[in-house]
């Protein structure tokens, strides 16, 4: 699994934020990936929150070359794996717009320092973000392409509508048995850290997804994995 930090967040270097594009964030997943990853071979991608909004513009525009998610163009997706994904956002997010671990999470070892604290301190791309998540809702997904998604309580999850993305995910024209959708109703946002439960069987549903994907098995094949987050 590979991964990176925003721009001028961790290790990653640059201005901040603000001075990018939502659209940057492919390119610089792109020259994360070919650094570690063959270009004939086929990804899939992950992505939590903005990640799983990302994700999804790429598999929607990657052959668009006017849409700033071209980069990708050229390599293979064998699969999406959706955490949360900020397809549908809260205007004011966490704790009246303020990114809080108790919003993110119940578990008591969610620690850490949250950056950044507040998408009201980036507007230009917190601007950016809500007209991507707007795009992504008035389009579907690839045809035949798997796609594992878990999402947050209705209620709980204080950054994804989480009603607005199982809206979109039914609607999808091109859904299909290919597509595994679970719902942890009493999950918060941060789903990877959540207790009782929920985070080993999105740690195990993800495990058996990239299996099958890799096994390129029919979806009659595809098991749910049994946990607190049920399928819809």
């Amino acid at each position: 699994m590979i991964g990176f930090d925003y721009p001028g967040q961790g290790k990653t270097s640059g201005s901040g934020l603000n001075s990018a594009k939502f659209s940057d964030l492919s390119e610089i997943a792109k020259v994360v990936l070919d650094s570690y990853v063959l270009s004939d071979e086929p990804v899939s991608l992950l992505g939590w929150s903005t990640g799983g909004l990302l994700a999804v513009r790429i598999a929607q525009e990657r052959f668009n070359p006017q849409s700033g998610f071209s980069s990708f163009s050229n390599r293979k997706i064998e699969g999406l794996m959706l955490i949360a994904p900020g397809v549908a956002v809260y205007p004011l997010v966490g704790d009246f717009g303020v990114v809080t671990a108790k919003s993110l999470s119940r578990s008591d070892d969610f620690s850490g320092s949250i950056s950044p604290k507040s998408p009201l301190l980036f507007p230009l791309f917190s601007g950016g973000l809500l007209a991507n998540s707007l795009k992504a809702q008035n389009q579907g997904l690839p045809a035949g392409l798997p796609v594992l998604t878990f999402v947050a309580g209705d209620k709980s999850d204080k950054y994804a509508n989480t009603v607005q993305i199982k809206r979109w995910l039914s609607s999808d024209d091109n859904s299909s048995s290919r597509r595994l959708s679970y719902q942890c109703a009493s999950g918060y946002h941060a789903l990877h850290h959540e207790p009782e439960g929920i985070s080993q069987q999105l740690t195990s549903a993800i495990s058996l997804f990239l299996e099958k994907v890799r096994q390129q098995s029919s979806s009659g094949q595809w098991t749910p994995v049994e946990g607190p987050c049920r399928r819809f």
